[in-house]
Order: structure tokens, then sequence, then C-alpha cells
């Protein structure tokens, strides 16, 4: 590293992280590089799965441990080519709050703006549109509610107390200009006291039970795009669901023990049933999940039989290819040397390391994306702090 380049690489390398020392994404963290050929086959794959209509409502992705699982639903997230919105999920601790958690979510993604458009269209089929004074329509939503509850939803709904709720809070929020903002705060699932929802004519908090279900199933014909639910690692995590885990005495009353039984028809059945419960609901809906390779076969076995034909072939993550390990160290340096204001060696792409060295880390890590980049982590250690030489590092990998 005699060249001024070399000396300049090697100052901003003792004093800031390696190229590689940020690139393990998690669900709050993405990895910032772009895709080696093998995963973009697997992105091309995904986007098919998603955008086109065909029977796969359930996408499985499995893979080791390293090979990059929570990479991918980063990558399904960031796609502009995907038509919809792929929301992370996690799953949900109690089972009371899978639809809570789950409308909230969805509201989150698509904004407040979206929502009033989808309460007006909603308040408009149900005659609020036959009277127009200015921006808001005619104050009468009385009218409007009672229409509402003329439907065939409504007629032959299990829990009528708890869909009036819905509607009287989707009209007042399309109509009532005194109480438009209060109605909006309850349908993005804000917790209110007992005088606002007096006010609203309102019963019970949209935490309750059974609430958001029921005004998920509402809105979601009116969604305009398809919203695709990822959870990562579910072979972990779903195992974490219960129906008997106390709930902070903060949620809404109804979940209180003197409360009416006017249970979710979800409180009693799976984490799986529950989800497939919400693609029978939600025409709109995919899953995507990721799990380990060796627990496809326990965690496929927890879906109902019945709905076999709706989850599409399992999509397996593999290790990198020599190729694939070359392109991601080019991809990681190209990316620091951005970001330190240094130009890329056009003649020189893999300075300072170079060809041997990297056919070396593939041959010892056999691909595996997480260990290749704690080998590179490892040699740009061993570079900066012990003094490792180039000419050292082929011997060294050169026996791989």
């Amino acid at each position: 590293m005699e060249s001024p380049q070399g000396k300049k690489f090697l100052r901003i390398l003792q004093n800031s992280l390696s190229p590689f020392e940020n690139f393990v994404a998690k669900l709050d963290i993405d990895e910032p590089l772009n895709l080696v050929d093998n995963r973009q086959y697997i992105i091309k794959q995904l986007i098919d799965l998603l955008n086109f209509e065909n029977p796969a409502k359930i996408i499985p992705i499995a893979g080791d441990t390293g090979q990059g699982k929570t990479y991918i639903c980063w990558e399904i997230k960031k796609n502009l080519q995907i038509h919809g919105s792929p929301i992370f999920f996690q799953v949900p601790a109690n089972s009371k709050l899978f639809y809570y958690d789950l409308y909230t979510k969805i509201i989150e993604e698509i904004g407040a703006e979206k929502l009033r458009d989808i309460t007006t269209k909603i308040s408009n089929r149900w005659g609020a549109s036959e009277i127009k004074y200015g921006l808001f329509r005619t104050t009468n939503s009385e009218k409007v509610i009672s229409r509402a509850k003329l439907t065939t939803r409504y007629k032959w709904s299990k829990y009528p107390k708890e869909l009036e709720d819905c509607i009287r809070a989707i009209i007042i929020h399309a109509m009532d200009p005194e109480a438009s903002h209060l109605a909006e705060r309850w349908l993005l699932g804000e917790i209110m006291d007992s005088d606002e929802l007096f006010f609203l004519g309102i019963e019970n908090n949209l935490s309750a039970k059974v609430v958001a279900e029921e005004l998920l199933k509402l809105i979601a014909d009116y969604l305009d795009d398809g919203i695709y639910l990822i959870y990562d690692d579910l072979d972990k995590n779903w195992v974490n669901f219960s129906h008997i885990q106390d709930i902070d005495d903060d949620w809404a009353n109804s979940l209180e023990e003197d409360s009416p039984d006017v249970s979710s028809s979800s409180t009693d059945i799976s984490f799986f049933e529950q989800l497939v419960q919400v693609l029978n609901e939600l025409n709109k809906v995919k899953i995507v999940f990721t799990m380990d390779y060796s627990s496809k076969d326990e965690i496929l076995s927890h879906f109902p039989e019945s709905i076999a034909d709706f989850i599409s072939p399992i999509i397996p993550l593999n290790n990198f290819s020599s190729r694939d390990t070359k392109q991601y160290y080019k991809e990681a340096l190209k990316l620091y040397l951005k970001k330190n204001q240094m130009d890329y060696d056009l003649k020189n792409p893999l300075f300072p390391l170079n060809e041997i060295i990297l056919k070396g880390v593939f041959r010892k890590i056999h691909g595996n994306p997480r260990l290749v980049i704690r080998e590179f982590q490892q040699i740009f250690d061993e570079i900066i702090f012990d003094g490792v030489s180039i000419s050292e590092l082929e011997a060294k990998y050169s026996l791989y």
C-alpha cells in the first residue's frame, strides 16, 4: 500500500469502521448494498408471485443461518417494481392483539390522507354523496349510518355493536366537520377516553375485541394495491404467540374480565389459522415469511391442508458462489469509498485485496454470506491493526 491512494485508504480505515462492519441486516437495520446475481434471481421470483394474479397467497422463503433471510425481506420492502405495500410484522405476543396490530400497521403504511379517501368512498356507497355542502357532505350522518345498517354485511354480522362502531367512525370521519378529527384518531388506533368515545357515539376503542377485525374487512376492498405481510424468522417467533398472556390495563375496557363475550372468531385458533383467516377475508393480502430450512416441514405442517394450493413452492436461499462473493466485496468497497470521498480504482477494482485472497475466502467459507462478511472484517482488521501484508494474506488463503 505504498501508493498515495493506498496510504490514504489505510488512514481512513484506521479512523473509521471497515467496509464490512455494518452489513448484517436486521428488521430495523437495512443492508445498503446492491443485489448479487444469485439474489437478483430470487427477487425476480418474488416480484412475479406478488405482482401477478396467481393462486399463491403464502410465499415461504427458507435458508440456513447467515444466508440472508432478513436481507431478502428488506429487498422486498425496498423494491419499486412490487405493486403494493410490503409491511414488516412481528408475531404478536397475544392473540387479542392480532387484528389490532395488523390494522394499525396497514393504516400506518397507507397514511391518513389515503384513509380519508377510503372513508369518503365507503360513506358515498352508503349514500353520503347525495347531498353536499362544501367540503363535507350532509351533516345528517345518522341517516347515512341508518342506511349502512340496512346492508347485508350488517344484518348478518355476528358482532353488530362492534361493526356499528366502525360504521359510525367511518361516516363521521367523512362527513362531520366538528368530529372528523376525533374520528380520525379513533381510526388510526389511538386509545380514547370515555368522554371522547361518548362524543363520537362509539362504545368501544379500536383495541377492543373484534373491532379492528371488523374495520379491516370494511376498508380492505378499497385499498388500491396489495398488502404484503412479511414475517421474518417465523419459525423462531411464532412460538411467542399466546392466547392467555395478560394485556396491559391501558387497553380497552372490553378486555376486562367483566366485559361481554364478544371474542374474535380468531381467539381460540392458532396463529397459522389466523393467517389463513386473514387471507380468506382480505383478497388483496399475501403473506411472505422466512424460516430456517431445517424448520420447513414443521412450519408448513401448521397450515391447514385445505389451503395447500395457496402455498407457493419454497424459495430456497443458497450460499454465494465464487462470483457472488467477489461481486459482494466489490459492491461493499464501492460504497465505502464513495462514503469517504475516494475514487474507485477501475484498474485495480479489488484493491486492497486480490483474486487469490477472494477465492481463498470463498473456499474457506463455502459461500455462507454472513461468514463471508465476517471473514472480510477479520482480513481488514489484520491489515489495519496487525500490519499483515497482502503477500502474507495471499500465502494464508492460498492454502484453502
